[in-house]
């Protein structure tokens, strides 16, 4: 008997272990292709609307565009570098995108959807496209959600960043 719930106790631990996953993949085009031969690697400005910072809390649209512009600039792009360190990474410095014209991989987000749980962010949808610069082609799609798993407070910023940084992991984990 205890033999049993030794096995079942363990078998309960990697099933919950295996289910924390900082993302999951929804929906891909294909396979991606071999994308480590890029260098660099462009990443564009993630779309968090500016006019819904009344729903997350923000006192003024000023604290949360700050709050936007920390999330690209200092969480995603600077995330990207510490999981890439071999690779070049630059993106938007705003919402406005320009495309870069140089080459290697232009990475492209589009936020679908932002889930929340009594008042916190529990997880946001995403769709990456992954682009050759030089040609223009799209070489793999993919619908994806990042969980705020692995944050160590609960306020909102902790969390958004959180997911942000899961975003990343994402992103290096294709790239590698």
């Amino acid at each position: 008997m205890r033999k049993f719930i030794f096995i079942i106790s363990i078998l309960s631990i990697c099933f919950f272990v295996l289910n924390c996953s900082r993302y999951h993949i929804l929906k891909e085009t294909s396979k991606p292709p071999d994308l480590n031969r890029y260098n660099k690697i462009y990443v564009s400005w993630l779309n968090l609307n500016e006019s819904d910072w009344e729903t997350y809390g923000y006192g003024s649209i000023k604290a949360w565009k700050v709050c936007i512009k920390e999330m690209n600039l200092l969480g995603l792009q600077k995330y990207l570098q510490d999981l890439l360190p071999n690779k070049k990474i630059s993106g938007d410095k705003s919402q406005s995108r320009v495309l870069p014209t140089d080459e290697g991989l232009y990475v492209k987000s589009n936020i679908i959807k932002i889930e929340r749980s009594w008042g916190r962010i529990r997880s946001i949808n995403v769709r990456f496209h992954f682009y050759d610069i030089k040609t223009k082609k799209k070489l793999y799609d993919a619908n994806v959600e990042a969980t705020s798993r692995g944050a160590h407070w609960n306020n909102f910023e902790a969390l958004l960043d959180a997911t942000v940084y899961n975003m990343a992991k994402f992103i290096a984990e294709k790239i590698e």
